[in-house]
């Protein structure tokens, strides 16, 4: 309600379009009234409101499930330029430092919450992390603003709430400066964090990487894997295993692939001097095989599995063929030319182990013009006016999110 307050006042010098999004968790016998009071507030504000309720049921996973899914629920009505903006404030960036602590967290993770980062198309950014709960309970008051104070933030069975109630409050007794010392230690984190991360620009993963040129020394491949998953908001592995797994990068032969699994989907792969993100079930799909007749200057998209695949013959037209999930067939690179084995096609094209069956193959009758983002017409002695795009779609995973 403190953020609404805030964003009517912007409003007034800086007219913007707005839309208030409330998540109905339905768990709580006053959900409703929590939802009503919300859609009131913005309907006097004259703004649009959208109410989203979830399926939700409570349990041990509870906090970690209701954060996905209200951002799974907002997510899908972000457009390109969005601002979303979330209320959390200092308060709950202290609490998450020290749920991160007690977690065993690397330097990433005492960045804690960062004040804005990407969210779908758009961006989510976090006005109220230099303000207390109590300064925004202030605000409310002074402005005749109601609110709501959720009963379960009393529920000590949740971790946050044991931090909160409990925690903080002895830690503070202990040591009155903890909460200043634990913002500070934050900013060191956050100092020696963006140090590593201007040490390997331009090789940081981000949320959309699928592929990176892996860094020169183990202990910066061990960040980007770190990096990677804070992108995603995942905890990082073990310190010792990203040693191991940076040293196995570092010293393996050619033809070995070190990998590191980051959840029961998802693993990053060393391979021919990069770092791959590897979707895990989609490595192996069924033959799906599609003929195509493309009429010169009419592109044409074809969504597969993994990605889409847009193609523009330009002003000739072409009858291609494009295989996904091949196997057992033979191509060749030209005319006249030798038949290859998909294996042998693969090593010659540089197509990574785990990418060949996702991948699709672009064929003329048996000659291979290109497989995915790889053009093998270089090999031909008859040229293709094609051109294709393959885009590959952002892989998603059972990851626990922590940011």
């Amino acid at each position: 309600m403190a953020l609404l307050c805030l964003v009517q006042a912007y409003q007034e010098t800086h007219p913007r379009t707005i839309i208030v999004h409330h998540c109905h968790h339905g768990v709580h016998p006053d959900a409703n009234a929590w939802a009503l009071l919300v859609e009131k507030a913005a309907r006097k504000r004259n703004w649009t409101f959208h109410c989203h309720p979830l399926d939700l049921t409570l349990g041990p996973d509870f906090e970690a499930t209701a954060r996905e899914a209200r951002y799974a629920a907002i997510r899908p009505h972000v457009r390109e330029h969005d601002v979303v903006m979330t209320a959390h404030h200092q308060d709950d960036q202290l609490e998450t430092l020290c749920l991160r602590l007690a977690q065993g967290t690397g330097l990433i993770g005492l960045t804690g919450m960062p004040m804005s980062r990407t969210f779908g198309a758009g961006r989510l950014v976090r006005p109220f992390l230099d303000l207390t709960r109590g300064q925004l309970r202030h605000e409310c008051t002074i402005r005749n603003e109601p609110f709501v104070d959720d009963p379960s933030n009393l529920d000590v069975r949740y971790r946050r709430n044991l931090v909160r109630l409990h925690l903080l409050p002895r830690l503070v007794r202990l040591a009155p400066q903890a909460r200043t010392e634990l913002l500070a230690l934050r900013r060191i984190a956050l100092g020696e964090v963006e140090r590593i991360r201007g040490r390997l620009q331009p090789y940081v993963p981000d949320q959309e990487t699928l592929v990176v040129p892996l860094a020169s020394e183990p202990e910066l491949i061990a960040w980007q894997v770190r990096f990677w998953c804070h992108a995603h908001g995942w905890y990082a592995p073990p310190t010792a295993m990203l040693s191991e797994f940076s040293r196995q990068c570092c010293d393996a032969e050619p033809d070995r692939q070190p990998e590191i699994r980051l959840t029961a989907q998802v693993s990053l792969r060393a391979w021919s001097g990069r770092l791959w993100w590897v979707c895990t079930s989609e490595e192996r799909l069924d033959e799906r095989v599609e003929r195509l007749r493309l009429e010169p200057n009419t592109p044409k998209s074809l969504h597969l599995k993994g990605g889409v695949l847009s193609l523009d013959p330009g002003p000739i037209g072409e009858q291609l063929t494009v295989f996904q999930g091949v196997t057992g067939r033979s191509f060749r690179l030209a005319r006249n030319r030798p038949q290859y084995s998909l294996k042998q096609l693969a090593q010659h094209l540089g197509v990574p182990p785990w990418c060949r069956s996702v991948w699709p193959l672009i064929t003329s009758k048996d000659i291979v013009i290109g497989w995915g983002p790889r053009d093998a017409r270089e090999h031909s002695l008859i040229p293709h006016p094609l051109s294709w795009q393959w885009i590959a779609e952002p892989r998603k995973s059972d990851g626990s999110a922590v940011s």
